[in-house]
């Protein structure tokens, strides 16, 4: 490496009209923009999860009703309460489960959104 030679000035110019100097900032590439109909597609996805939700805590209703019923734990009944009880934890894994597919459809939905603005 050696000392430049010039003054500042000489080594701006020189820098400003080289040949191969580039011409400005390099321009950051813009973000994609969903199409109208991706962000439908993506309202889509929320609204069944949504139903599949609504779904999922209709059965976890009926079965605490049914699991509620005193005469379901009788001697008589055998093992259907704990056959119930199997199902009604069947269902609560599946309301997480579908809790946790609406939370990321939701948050894709928020972020398409956010970039059409």
């Amino acid at each position: 490496m050696t000392p430049y030679e010039d003054d500042l000035d000489a080594y701006r110019d020189q820098m400003l009209h080289a040949p191969n100097a580039p011409i400005g900032r390099p321009k950051a590439a813009a973000p994609t923009r969903l199409s109208r109909g991706e962000i439908t597609a993506l309202r889509v996805e929320v609204r069944k999860c949504e139903s599949r939700l609504s779904k999922l805590n209709e059965m976890r209703d009926q079965l605490a009703v049914k699991l509620s019923d005193p005469a379901l734990y009788d001697a008589e009944m055998g093992t259907q309460a704990e056959t119930w009880q199997k199902k009604y934890a069947e269902v609560m894994d599946g309301i997480a489960r579908a809790e946790d597919l609406w939370t990321d459809a939701v948050e894709e939905l928020e972020q398409a959104l956010a970039q059409t603005q």
